[in-house]
């Protein structure tokens, strides 16, 4: 019964197109293959559905078409949403006349969709580009101060075994302070200069 009711509800979305027995198959994978050929037998006996059979002269296997064979009361779908953009669906009651600027504009608009993303895609890939190089910058910033505060502050300090801990601290942190505040003012603007 779930097989029966889940081919009609694809053949009442794809209405009233005639739809490959392979689509079907293809569409509901969450049913057993027999289950659904069974359905479809059961429905084309019961006079729900008609079924054709496209005979191909190049030797190939001919494949089953189905679709439903009262479209009455069914809303017929005029469009296809790809990413929120409608593009306009092709159907078997189109004349043929008509079909070429159909398939034209989807094609068009399938086309300037990919060039959109095509133009984001490069948009993230230059931000994550400058993403990465400003951390590599302020990480590369972060050592070269360290190394220059140890190569520069470290001859400076001084210990008076007279002077009580607190005061020689004191007396150093003055020292290398104004070298540590130059070097994390460089590390600042050169983070902020590359974001």
């Amino acid at each position: 019964m779930k097989a029966r009711d889940e081919v009609l509800r694809l053949l009442a979305d794809r209405a009233p197109n005639f739809v490959p027995e392979r689509i079907i198959q293809n569409r509901l994978k969450n049913l057993a293959s027999a289950d659904v050929s069974s359905a479809l037998v059961q429905l084309s006996s019961d006079g729900l559905i008609e079924r054709v059979v496209d005979q191909r002269p190049t030797g190939e296997e001919s494949e089953p078409f189905f679709r439903l064979k009262d479209t009455k009361n069914v809303p017929i779908r005029r469009s296809i949403r790809i990413a929120g953009i409608e593009l306009p669906r092709v159907t078997s009651d189109s004349g043929a006349r008509f079909f070429p600027e159909i398939y034209n504009e989807s094609l068009e608009i399938l086309s300037e969709y990919a060039s959109s993303l095509e133009d984001r895609f490069k948009e993230i890939v230059r931000d994550q580009e400058q993403r990465y190089w400003a951390k590599v910058s302020g990480l590369f910033a972060t050592l070269v101060s360290v190394l220059a505060l140890l190569f520069v502050g470290l001859p400076k300090i001084t210990t008076d075994p007279s002077l009580p801990f607190l005061r020689v601290v004191l007396l150093n942190l003055g020292q290398v302070l104004p070298m540590a505040v130059v070097l994390a003012l460089f590390v600042l603007v050169l983070k902020w200069i590359l974001r």
